[in-house]
């Protein structure tokens, strides 16, 4: 993913430097932007354990809908 930013990076420079245009500079803005994104979500990745048990699930609560009374 940091690869493909850095690509992204690059290729948004070089649109940037070769568009005289409103549109080239939109779309060279946009890649940027795309490729900021990219590098920032490798950057802040959160590593998680693997095999690591979740925490304990509680048992769901009665629908007090569905409740039947005894009678």
């Amino acid at each position: 993913m940091m690869v493909i930013g850095g690509i992204l990076l690059v290729v948004a420079v070089i649109v940037f430097l070769g568009s005289f245009t409103t549109l080239g500079w939109l779309v060279a803005t946009a890649l940027f932007s795309v490729g900021v994104y990219a590098m920032y979500q490798q950057f802040v990745k959160k590593k998680e354990p693997k095999n690591k048990p979740g925490p304990a699930r509680r048992p769901e609560k009665a629908d007090p809908i569905n409740l039947k009374v005894d009678e």
